[in-house]
């Protein structure tokens, strides 16, 4: 018994045969994407590292600008509104980076 196939089956029959020779092609493709995207993630990251030091330096200053102030009963009504006023420049340079 011979098997009849049509012309349909004969070209899903070579095709599955020879996917073989797309593969070099789709590696090429996929290393390109890999390439792409860790440029952009390596580039985000240093964004972000930047971001974190120059939070970093501004809790220091905080910390630096609280030193300042001395102890619990020395406090003047003069410092408590530079610290109110530095608090509320942090929460509007906050809100302004987002």
């Amino acid at each position: 018994m011979l098997l009849q196939f049509t012309t349909a089956e004969m070209k899903l029959n070579t095709k599955t045969f020879q996917w073989h020779a797309k593969m070099p092609e789709v590696f090429q493709e996929h290393d390109a994407i890999i390439k792409e995207k860790t440029m952009e993630y390596q580039k985000a990251l240093k964004l972000r590292r930047e971001r974190f030091i120059e939070e970093l330096e501004a809790y220091n200053l905080q910390v630096l600008s609280k030193r300042s102030h001395g102890t619990a009963p020395n406090f003047m009504p003069l410092k408590c509104a530079r610290y109110k006023k530095n608090t509320e420049f942090a929460k509007y340079s906050e809100s302004y980076r987002e």
